[in-house]
C-alpha cells in the first residue's frame, strides 16, 4: 500500500496537482486499505514530494 500511495503522490506532484489527502481507518474491514495514522503517512509522502500539500480526511465507521 505504501509503495502505491508513494508512486501516485509522486505522479500527482509531477502533474502539478496541488494537494492529496488520506483517510483514517480503525477497527474496520477496510483497515488494510487506509492508514491507521494519517499524520505519519502525510510526513512520509511530504518527504518524497516538493510542492504537493498533504492533508487528512475523516472516515467515521460504526
Amino acid at each position: 500500500m505504501l509503495w502505491q500511495i508513494s508512486e501516485q503522490s509522486k505522479l500527482a506532484n509531477a502533474l502539478r496537482f496541488w494537494a492529496v489527502a488520506f483517510t483514517e481507518h480503525h477497527s474496520t474491514s477496510r483497515a488494510s486499505r487506509g492508514a491507521t495514522n494519517p499524520i505519519l503517512l502525510d510526513l512520509y509522502i511530504g518527504m518524497q514530494t516538493k510542492r504537493l500539500r498533504v492533508g487528512q480526511l475523516a472516515d467515521v465507521c460504526g
